[in-house]
């Protein structure tokens, strides 16, 4: 259902390279002050400073005590560094947000923490980076307030102890809306970040904080989603590996979540449902050139040609061939075998099939395929099916673009490249997007 709210508000979340140096704060401050001006209503969404979610990912993955020590004095240089590039002091809430961080830090051990203590520990990148954040705006002269996001997002329900990868409710909330209008016209909080059912700290994955934004501008319907970044937009290729990508100017909402879906870093997948649900067009965007116009991403034109937006790649994809002859004229055999993988936590991306074989990819986002003894477990349940052959280390190479199956003629030469290849699998999406 579309989000019929006034539109006043722009939700313009910053990432972690866009939020730790002054001169990106000297831009947010312009690109905030620009949107002030206009009349609107603006959160800003921020990710933890560079480098610092892994430095906590690595606490609490387990370190001996000379290397937790190593670490927590990066965190504090880090930290002390921007401080000292904004010519600012640490506020009150920052001192009580570091020590509650140095608690959790000392009771780290050279054991893995579970899941819910980790998501308390890895959420305090956050919430140190917003805490600066806000004191350096108030420093210029700008009426903030500070969020806690605990108390803006909620995790969806049926997402009961997923503590590191939770969804998000993203229903259009007027009472929220109204409650930060009456606080002011300018809000911060922070991305990646939202409370459980019963008020515990979540996190929606690495790389959430794009997600908490759309979320955001999807329960206060926002009239755009800034996501501003460090590079200038979505372009056909990686630019790292193809100088001669394009910058793509503007992509629908299914072309983004194609190719976001497919291996583009530049945005979180699932990001893009909340701003396509409520018709809210985001924004890609590069803090160090601001002027630069970035990718515009909306619905699709009805009367849109076909052709294809990009090229893109991920790594580290897991197949999973499972062989049955006795799967022909058999019913069910999709059924058992998907049971298994609901069973185990897998999630599968890419399916190909024949007669007596089905060859599938497991979806990057889930972590689960890391983690060895469950994969076992999970091997060991499907063989009792069928053969299973798994394949790891593949890469994808997808084509992306709108109606791909109709301009399959003039794709073909892109297929050559290939001949040398070893090629495990095939597939053409369902809704007529990549190949």
């Amino acid at each position: 259902m579309v989000n019929v709210q006034s539109r006043d508000w722009v939700v313009m979340k910053f990432g972690g390279t866009s939020v730790a140096s002054a001169a990106c704060w000297e831009t947010i401050r312009a690109q905030v002050s620009k949107n002030l001006a206009a009349g609107q209503r603006v959160l800003i969404v921020v990710s933890a400073l560079a480098g610092v979610t892994n430095l906590l990912t690595r606490l609490a993955d387990g370190l001996d005590e000379k290397k937790r020590e190593q670490a927590r004095a990066e965190l504090d240089a880090k930290h002390r560094a921007l401080h000292q590039a904004l010519e600012l002091q640490p506020s009150e809430k920052f001192r009580q947000f570091r020590e509650d961080l140095q608690a959790l830090i000392d009771g780290c051990t050279a054991a893995p923490l579970p899941a819910a203590q980790r998501a308390r520990l890895l959420a305090y990148g956050e919430r140190l980076s917003s805490t600066i954040g806000a004191g350096a705006l108030a420093a210029v002269g700008l009426d903030i307030a500070w969020q806690d996001a605990r108390t803006l997002l909620h995790t969806a329900p049926g997402c009961e102890g997923e503590f590191l990868t939770a969804s998000c409710e993203d229903h259009a909330d007027p009472e929220l809306e109204r409650a930060l209008a009456s606080q002011g016209r300018l809000h911060i909080t922070q991305g990646f970040i939202a409370s459980g059912q019963g008020g515990e700290t979540c996190l929606l994955g690495r790389g959430g904080s794009d997600t908490s934004a759309a979320c955001l501008a999807a329960r206060l319907g926002a009239g755009r989603l800034e996501i501003w970044t460090d590079v200038p937009g979505i372009f056909s290729a990686d630019p790292r590996q193809v100088p001669q990508a394009r910058l793509l100017r503007r992509l629908s909402y299914s072309e983004a979540q194609e190719l976001a879906s497919m291996g583009a870093k530049v945005l979180h997948p699932p990001s893009i449902q909340p701003a396509r649900t409520h018709r809210i067009p985001v924004h890609i965007k590069d803090t160090n050139r601001p002027d630069e116009p970035g990718t515009r991403i909306v619905a699709r034109h009805a009367r849109e040609e076909a052709q294809v937006k990009g090229v893109v790649s991920r790594a580290d994809i897991t197949l999973i061939r499972m062989d049955n002859p006795g799967m022909w004229r058999q019913s069910g055999f999709l059924a058992d075998a998907f049971g298994v993988f609901k069973q185990h936590g897998y999630s599968v991306d890419l399916i190909s099939t024949s007669e007596s074989t089905v060859t599938v990819s497991l979806d990057p986002q889930v972590p689960a395929h890391y983690d060895s003894a469950r994969m076992a477990a999970f091997i060991a349940d499907l063989e009792k099916l069928c053969r299973v052959t798994v394949h790891n280390g593949c890469v994808s190479i997808s084509l992306v673009g709108n109606a791909i199956r109709t301009i399959l003629g003039r794709v073909s030469a892109a297929l050559d490249v290939f001949q040398d290849r070893r090629v495990h699998m095939v597939t053409q999406s369902a809704n007529d997007l990549n190949l």
